[in-house]
Formats: structure tokens, C-alpha cells, sequence
């Protein structure tokens, strides 16, 4: 029975193939934020592009291929939340002895957003300079609801993603010890 799984994945469209894993290469996400971006790039950008293919002729090229289609319409940070379910997906063939190596493994780690600067640290003067300037933002917010303020607080000084901070539940925080 388990032969004949693999056999029939290993002839499987990327789509198909990931159909028939289910969220098992969601495993270790966090569910609140993560695992939902994830699976956002998989439907919306990664299976529209390849999941025509047979996994077992998905290739680097055509992979880079795609990414340099992605990266005229979206966000570094957009493309990065494809490529990770693409090259989690493709861990998974390989787990089940589909592929030998995983061709989407290594795609994460281009230059992604070249285009918006050239300039090393660039960004950072985009940064909040010390303490007193995120408190008068944070006050600044707190004028439209108090909740604003307290996202800006939590997600300054946790560095924490929107979506981590808006997860947050009571229990997450140890009051004693003032530890989130």
C-alpha cells in the first residue's frame, strides 16, 4: 500500500503532491502567522506557477525562472513566503524518496529586492532612533484607541511581527518575571 502511494506521488503533479500531503509540510509553523502566509504564497503564487509540473522534473532554473517573475510583481517579503512553502513542500518529496535533493533549497537565499536599493543598511535610516521618539509615536497612536499604542510598544520592544503581537493571549506572558 505505502509502495503504491509513492509510486503514484512520484508521477504527481506539484499540485497533486501537495494535495496529498495535507499541511504536513506546515509541521513546526506558528499557525497564527506563519503557517497562514505560508500557505497564502503556496495558493496564490507557487502552485498557480508550477503546480502543472511533475515534482520529479521540478528543476533550479525553472524555479529562478518563476522567482524572477514573482520579483517584477511583489515584495521581497512576499517572494520569501513563497519560496518557503515551495522548498517546504519539496522537503517532503524528498522525505518520501520522490526527488533525491530538494532544487527549490537554496533559491531562498537570493539577493531578493536588489531593485529597491543598493545600498547596505539603507533601510535602517527608516529605524527609530532611541526610546523617547517610539514612546511619541506610540502616544501619537494611543490618540486614535489606546489598543494602537500598546501594538506599537509590544511590537517595537518584542521585535515582533503585527500578526505575533495581535496572536498574543494573557497566558503567554509570565507577569511575574515580566517575560512574553
Amino acid at each position: 500500500m505505502l509502495e503504491e502511494r509513492n509510486e503514484s506521488q512520484a508521477d504527481s503533479t506539484l499540485a497533486a503532491y501537495a494535495a496529498s500531503i495535507g499541511d504536513r509540510w506546515q509541521r513546526g509553523l506558528d499557525p497564527t502567522s506563519t503557517a497562514e502566509l505560508y500557505d497564502t504564497g503556496l495558493r496564490l503564487r507557487v502552485l498557480p506557477a508550477l503546480g502543472h509540473i511533475r515534482v520529479a522534473k521540478i528543476t533550479a532554473g525553472m524555479i529562478d525562472r518563476t522567482i524572477d517573475a514573482w520579483e517584477a510583481e511583489h515584495s521581497a517579503s512576499t517572494i520569501k513566503n513563497s519560496i518557503a512553502p515551495l522548498v517546504r513542500v519539496l522537503d517532503e518529496a524528498v522525505r518520501d524518496d520522490i526527488i533525491s535533493i530538494n532544487p527549490a533549497k537554496h533559491r531562498a537565499r537570493r539577493n531578493l529586492g536588489r531593485h529597491v536599493t543598493h545600498a547596505t543598511g539603507a533601510l535602517r535610516q527608516y529605524a527609530l532612533p532611541d526610546l523617547s521618539t517610539l514612546q511619541k509615536l506610540a502616544t501619537a497612536c494611543g490618540k486614535v484607541h489606546q489598543s494602537y499604542s500598546d501594538h506599537v510598544m509590544l511590537a517595537a520592544l518584542l521585535a515582533a511581527r503585527g500578526s505575533e503581537v495581535a496572536g498574543l493571549r494573557a497566558g503567554d506572558v509570565d507577569w511575574d518575571n515580566r517575560i512574553v
